[in-house]
């Protein structure tokens, strides 16, 4: 008894959340000071771990970042914590990368 339009919403958001949880992505963010940023890396789904970058480095790629990057567990918490920043904020300050491109 569902209206479509309705109906529809709620498929695409449920489709949005399962691309999103095998995405490879990091989320750009203000720095310690202004001549940095911060980053969180996830790779297919997964929380790598977070890191600084000079605001003039050329970063284009994932592999890029990997220097930088201060290597984390991934927990419960790092995955709702994530989920949640990624529905409240979304992609403004998010760099989405192709998985199949990347490497270990």
């Amino acid at each position: 008894k569902e209206k479509v339009t309705g109906y529809n919403k709620k498929v695409t958001a449920a489709i949005n959340s399962l691309t999103e949880e095998s995405s490879t992505y990091v989320i750009r963010a203000k720095g310690r000071h202004f001549e940095e940023e911060a980053f969180v890396m996830v790779k297919e789904g997964k929380y790598q771990g977070f890191g600084f970058i000079d605001t003039q480095a050329q970063v284009n790629h994932l592999e890029d970042y990997v220097p930088f990057l201060k290597q984390q567990a991934a927990t419960y918490h790092t995955h709702k914590i994530l989920s949640n920043y990624m529905r409240k904020q979304g992609a403004p300050k998010v760099i989405f990368f192709d998985s199949a491109a990347t490497t270990d």
